[in-house]
This record gives C-alpha cells, structure tokens and sequence, in this order.
C-alpha cells in the first residue's frame, strides 16, 4: 500500500537553521566513455572520433574532415571504456551519497547521446555485483552507514517519476491523479506523489522494479530499448538524534532520454513525436544551463518544459549536483559527441551555495533504530 504525503506541509516544516552548514560548490561533471560496439566495428573498424586523458581529464574530439583538427574539453574526471562501474561510483557519485546523510540535497544525472551507457551506469546489471550501476550502490552505501550509525534513527522514502511528452507520471502509481507542481520555500515540489517507506535496500530494488515496468521504452535504430522519457528515483533520507533534532537529505537520481538524430535512429510516427518531444526538453535543459553558466539569472526558463522544472533545484538551487555524461567512441558519433561535450562545459560552469537542511523536534514513528 502507497503512502502519499504531503510533501508541502513535509518541507515546509524542514526550516534550515541559521547555523546550519554552508557550503560553496560547483557542479560537478564527468565524462563516461563506453566500449566500440560490434556493429560500429563492422561499418567502422576502431576508427575513433575522441582521444581520452584520464590524467588530465580531458576529451579531444577529432574533426572526421581533417583529423589534424582538435576541440578539447576539461572536465572533473574523464573515464574510459576499462573502467568499471566501481571506479565511476567511486570517483564522482560516494561524495553526494555521504552528503545525502550529512541533511544536504544532491542529484546524480545521466545525460548522453541514445545508446551510449546512460542506463547502464546508472542501472547496470542488476543481477551481477561488479556490473550494478550506481542506483544499487547508492542505495546500498546509505544502508551500510545507516546500519552503523548508532547515535541516530533513520527512515528512508522513495519517489519514482517519469516524465513522458513534457507530461509528469508516478510510476510507483500510474492510475492515480495527475501530478502537479508548485512552488513553495525551498523548491519545487509535487502533490499526490507516491512516496513509500523502505527499510532496507530489498525494499528500495523491490519498488524500483514495480516503477521500472511502467517506463515507456522503444526499440531504435540505436538502441534496443531506448527510453521514451525521462526519470528521476527520489530517496528522501531523514534522521534524528537523542535530542530529536531532524536532518534530511534529498537524493534525485536522473536518467534522462538520449538525445538522437532522428535520421538514425529511423524513427516515424508515434516515436518520431516522443523523439521530438525528448529533444526539445533537452533543448530546453541545454538553454537552461547555458543562460545559468553566463551569469544571465534575468529570466532563466525553467518553466518552458516539465524536466527543467523538477530539476530547478538541482541545476541552480540548494543541491550537490554530479553529471555523469556518456559518449561513444566512433567517429560516425562526431556531431552527438561534440554537442555533449559543449551541454557538459556549460555545466561544469554553475556555482551554487549549499545548505544542510536541519529541522526541529520531531516523532518518532518508522524510523530504523
């Protein structure tokens, strides 16, 4: 059975104290580059359009036109194809977890080209250990600092939305009312969303798989089952002390459409219309960040489309924010490659000032002691 909250009343009694913790923090942005597939190996060979630097952290990509030609790229980190999904969880994703139970907010997003390892990082193979992506790991470090955390009780909520045709779905509870958002104090926030209890990381893997069979997915061109819309798996992680003082932590876990070139993915009809709704969200999330990057704060866009709207919070508000962004290697990919690499610049732009979101006395019901 759902419980579904009242995430305004829920928040807005979540006032930050004036002692609580600030911190300064730019987003974070990382690189993620997959394997040559076999079918570009056939067309292609291992003819690469990218040169990689994980020292450096760089990404050169290579004009397929004049191979002398170079547009180079920093980043945070930068992680090749022999890189495991424990290196990337390691490197840019255990920091934002650990806040999570510190009472900060943060977001972990997925942003890439179709078909170049989105779900897989974030997903994984959920049946193999070494291949889990970072929601298993996420989810399953929480629980190991719960378990050893003996000087406080915790509880643990899970959110499962989709966004579908600029269109908000509860995927934990598709027949239930039309989502709606609105803004109070410290974001945006939705009512009548599904927010269920979880006691351990079964709970959390049970729920995801009860949300993830609701997804609109598609086979293309480019993918086998190429998501249709946009996700975001919510853990809200609240905690008191002897003196009942609360923290919580927000965790937003983003795995966003692919961008695609309608050309090859071979799209037409009802998924020619979802690939053009995809691509003008991310569009649209493409300008956001640029107008936020520049220092343009006049009228930042928000609001033109659902995706930018949930993650208001997570591109210019009070939030730790990772973007794993993956590429393909191949040189057929220089045109996609190019433009995540520019939506990742801008983004490793934003500056934002984090607070620890502490609360008053509170109840105690069910909680994990």
């Amino acid at each position: 059975m759902h419980q579904i909250l009242n995430e305004e009343q829920d928040i807005n009694s979540n006032h930050v104290k004036e002692e609580a913790k600030v911190t300064h923090h730019p987003v974070k942005v990382v690189i993620r580059c997959r394997p040559f597939s076999e079918k570009e190996i056939s067309i292609h060979g291992k003819e690469a359009g990218i040169l990689l630097d994980e020292e450096l952290g760089t990404v050169d990509v290579l004009d397929p036109k004049n191979k002398t030609v170079h547009r180079t790229y920093a980043f945070d980190g930068v992680y090749g194809p022999e890189r495991t999904q424990e290196d990337v969880y390691i490197g840019c994703c255990k920091a934002v977890t650990d806040s999570i139970l510190d009472g900060f907010n943060g977001s972990i997003i997925a942003y890439g080209q179709t078909g170049t390892g989105k779900t897989y990082t974030m997903e994984g193979d959920l049946r193999n250990t070494e291949q889990q992506g970072m929601m298993c790991r996420v989810v399953q470090h929480i629980f190991s600092r719960i378990n050893m955390d003996t000087s406080r009780s915790y509880q643990v909520n899970l959110s499962y939305i989709e966004i579908y045709q600029d269109t908000l779905r509860d995927l934990l509870n598709i027949s239930g009312k039309k989502l709606t958002m609105h803004e109070v104090e410290n974001g945006i926030y939705m009512d009548g969303l599904s927010n269920v209890t979880c006691r351990d990381f079964n709970d959390v893997l049970n729920w995801y798989h009860n949300g993830k069979v609701n997804r609109r997915t598609r086979r293309t061109n480019m993918s086998i089952s190429s998501s249709r819309s946009h996700t975001i798996l919510r853990l809200t992680v609240t905690s008191f002390d002897e003196k009942k003082e609360v923290k919580t932590g927000i965790l937003n876990l983003v795995d966003l459409a692919g961008s695609e070139s309608q050309r090859k993915a071979g799209t037409k009809g009802e998924a020619l219309k979802e690939a053009s709704k995809m691509n003008n969200s991310l569009s649209t999330l493409g300008k956001v960040v640029s107008m936020i990057s520049s220092g343009n704060h006049r009228h930042i866009p928000y609001r033109d489309c659902k995706l930018t709207r949930v993650l208001q919070e997570s591109l210019g508000g009070n939030c730790f924010t990772t973007i794993l962004a993956t590429i393909g290697p191949c040189v057929s990919d220089f045109e996609e490659t190019l433009n995540t690499l520019r939506f990742s610049a801008h983004a490793r732009n934003l500056k934002k000032t984090v607070k620890a979101n502490f609360s008053p006395r509170c109840g105690e019901g069910g909680f994990i002691k």
